[in-house]
């Protein structure tokens, strides 16, 4: 059973990442998880180009996820908070 998805989108420099956990799936701890190795099997076969993540400041769940897995906070302007991992 699907619990989630995550997305790579090519930006300028480097991708920009967005991942979801199904509703019914959430609050177990996978968040983490899921993006955790999706990330892992995303740099086994891309270049070594950072990261971003954007995470709605309302979003204190997914924020402790990006911070969890060491994406570094770079803008918090405005409704969304910006992450970047190297």
């Amino acid at each position: 059973v699907p619990v989630g998805q995550v997305r790579f989108d090519r930006l300028k420099v480097g991708w920009e990442v967005t991942y979801s956990v199904d509703q019914v799936f959430r609050s177990r701890g996978l968040g983490s998880h899921v993006l955790e190795t999706a990330i892992a099997r995303f740099k086994l076969e891309q270049d070594g180009a950072p990261i971003i993540g954007k995470v709605r400041k309302s979003n204190t769940a997914s924020m402790k996820v990006f911070e969890r897995l060491g994406f570094l906070k770079l803008d918090h302007a405005g409704q969304y908070v910006t992450y970047s991992l190297e």
